[in-house]
């Protein structure tokens, strides 16, 4: 029987950890929801591969517990997601149309227009 608490023997990440991850990388704020689907899904694979490698680093750059280690892998994965689908979304809007696209950021720090 597979034990669930280290589904890869000598990798560091525990099953929940990648599950926090998976979470993570799901949650979404408007970068998120702006982009394609194409986009998206990279960006969702990509951030749970980034928190899958850099959550063991660190928690221990931090000194963090297990249970912290899983809430790190989340925000990692989170922030991650969200970073990568605002850098995809901000190429496809530069190539059809760079004020648009300045106009998309700004948005963002701004709201949307009322």
């Amino acid at each position: 029987m597979a034990d669930m608490s280290d589904p890869l023997p000598g990798s560091g990440v525990s099953f929940w950890t990648m599950a926090a991850a998976a979470v993570g990388s799901l949650l979404t704020l408007r970068t998120l929801v702006d982009s394609t689907p194409l986009t998206r899904a990279i960006a969702m694979i990509s951030s749970w591969g980034l928190s899958f490698f850099a959550t063991p680093g660190v928690t221990e750059w931090l000194g963090a517990s297990h249970k912290q280690e899983r809430i790190l892998a989340l925000v990692i994965a989170f922030l991650g997601a969200n970073i990568l689908a605002g850098l995809g979304t901000f190429g496809e809007k530069w190539r059809t149309d760079p004020q648009a696209a300045f106009a998309w950021l700004w948005s963002l720090w701004r709201g949307p227009p009322r």
